[in-house]
């Protein structure tokens, strides 16, 4: 499993687009990157988020806290959140978490072996 993290932004309109490939986990390249992604597409004009988690391998406490976060300030500017592409392993941690209430999940991904 690789430690890296890519994290690919773009906006389209009012919708800004964020595609995390790797991990999502503790330390400044990789949650601290999806934060830092999050924070500089999120303009005045943006009226929705997609978080793209589609090749994600690995997601900690410290992931599932700059997704929370991601929701945070599209809720902050009056945009809505979407997760997209949720692999089965973090549909299961939003469930047990009760993270699955407030982040949108829109289509599944691939199912990665842990």
């Amino acid at each position: 499993m690789s430690n890296r993290t890519d994290v690919f932004t773009s906006v389209s309109g009012e919708t800004a687009h964020v595609a995390i490939r790797g991990r999502i986990a503790h330390g400044e390249k990789s949650a601290g990157a999806v934060r830092k992604a999050v924070v500089q597409c999120l303009e005045p004009t943006i009226r929705m988020l997609v978080i793209d988690i589609d090749g994600v391998s690995k997601l900690d406490a410290a992931g599932m806290g700059a997704l929370a976060g991601a929701y945070s300030a599209a809720q902050s500017i009056g945009a809505r959140f979407e997760l997209r592409n949720v692999p089965r392993f973090i549909r299961e941690l939003l469930t047990i978490t009760r993270l699955d209430t407030i982040l949108h999940q829109a289509g599944t991904g691939p199912e990665i072996q842990q």
